[in-house]
């Protein structure tokens, strides 16, 4: 799936891309994204499970480091999310001209 992502990214840095296989990028950027999504809250109940089993849930220490990750984690997805708008509005412009 990234693979193909990549082919078609740099496919359309080089000619223009036609409207299936743009709207087939749409879908694999989103796919990405609702994956990374399903994985990072598949880790999260993960190791909350572990840290209720063990106790240390409460542990202000480890709420930080979680809170840290988790704004980490959501400034990725709003990067990711801006760059494939922009990148999209640069080639909509290119492509006016």
């Amino acid at each position: 799936m990234k693979d193909h992502m990549f082919f078609l990214d740099i496919k359309g840095e080089a000619q223009s891309l036609e409207a299936e296989e743009v709207e087939e990028l749409h879908f694999l950027s989103a796919d990405v994204v609702a994956s990374s999504k399903l994985l990072s809250s598949i880790k999260w109940q993960k190791s909350r499970n572990t840290w209720l089993k063990e106790g240390v849930c409460n542990n202000p220490f480890l709420t930080r480091i979680i809170l840290f990750i988790y704004y980490m984690y959501l400034c990725v997805f709003i990067c990711v999310y801006l760059w494939f708008r922009v990148k999209r509005k640069g080639r909509e412009n290119r492509e006016a001209l």
